[in-house]
Order: structure tokens, then sequence, then C-alpha cells
């Protein structure tokens, strides 16, 4: 579990990447894989704002990882993604 805290600041540090397209992979990548929907969820947003090309191999191992999530909205988004990988 995430502290609400915590994930009450990373949010804006995520929503800023979104005009930052292939920068900060590891925050990326550590936001999909948090326990906390909101996090997946946001990060999965701004994913969808890049061009595909802008996002590394690292960060599709984790959204692939994410085919299967509990949260359909995160499920949804992914299979998003994975359409329009390169």
């Amino acid at each position: 579990m995430i502290p609400k805290a915590l994930e009450a600041k990373l949010l804006p540090l995520i929503v800023a990447c979104a005009d930052a397209p292939g920068s900060h992979a590891d925050l990326m990548c550590e936001c999909l894989a948090a326990p906390s929907i909101a996090l997946r969820y946001n990060t999965l947003a701004v994913l969808q704002r890049w061009p595909a090309s802008d996002l590394d191999a690292s960060i599709w191992e984790v959204i692939e990882a994410l085919a299967e999530d509990s949260v359909p909205q995160v499920r949804e988004a992914v299979q998003t993604l994975l359409a329009s990988r390169p």
C-alpha cells in the first residue's frame, strides 16, 4: 500500500511528465508497478499522450505485465497502449 501523502506528491510529478515524452522512465516504471490504482491509471494516461516510440523497453515490459490487472480501467488503458506499440 502506498501512503496517501506519497501518492499525493507523486501524482503531480507524473502529470508533469506528460509534457516530457521519453523522460523519467524509472519514475514511470515504478509508478506503473505501484500497488496504487491511482498511480497506475494516471501513469498510463500520461503514457498514452506520449508517442509510442518514446516509451523504452522497460516501460513496455511493465505495461505488458499489467494486461491482467484487477482494475478494468487499467486493463483498458493497457490495451490501448499495446495497440499503439510500434
